[in-house]
């Protein structure tokens, strides 16, 4: 997995220097999340989300922008927190509505690297890949600077025995290159 991360990122890296001028974007980011588990009598979780994204602008209003991000997931049942950290790889399509504003939207797929419970593992019981919906809004400053808000909706059980479901509310801040 870290493997497929770091060609990701290096191809994402190269791409990005090779065709700035041709409308191509790199844009690191980190961000908090706030997480929950669908069907789980449980509260939300803050985490932490990082990793790298390019902006492949088709026209002067719309682009693609595919994505690698490490994301701290979860819930927080009674006093026990459960843990579940993910590998996921976005691709939105963006619209600029306005200046800087944009809006975007797509799908997303995760693959779980870490499951904890109470300190203990609970890898075995959490499916190894997620797949979801993520919608958002955002702002591009013309210098670089970038704010942007999402969430994404998990369409996969991602518990081998019941039907529960990520849920994750992202807050990003990056820099386009």
């Amino acid at each position: 997995m870290k493997k497929i991360a770091t060609l990701l990122l290096a191809v994402f890296a190269l791409v990005a220097v090779e065709s700035h001028a041709q409308g191509i974007h790199i844009i690191p980011k980190v961000g908090l999340n706030l997480s929950s588990l669908s069907h789980v009598d449980g509260k939300s979780i803050a985490g932490l989300n990082a990793g790298v994204a390019l902006e492949i602008l088709l026209s002067e209003k719309f682009g693609i922008e595919p994505g690698v991000l490490f994301s701290m997931q979860g819930t927080k049942i009674d006093t026990e927190k459960v843990h579940l950290d993910y590998i996921n790889i976005p691709v939105y399509a963006k619209y600029y509505v306005l200046g800087g504003l944009n809006v975007f939207a797509g799908p997303q797929v995760g693959f779980n690297v870490r499951a904890k419970s109470g300190g203990e593992s609970i890898k075995s019981l959490v499916k190894t890949a997620d797949f979801g919906l993520g919608l958002g809004v955002g702002y591009q400053f013309g210098w670089g600077l970038m704010f942007s808000a999402n969430y994404n909706f998990g369409f996969v059980d991602i518990e081998k025995s019941t039907s529960t479901k990520n849920g994750v509310f992202q807050l990003n801040v990056g820099w386009r290159f």
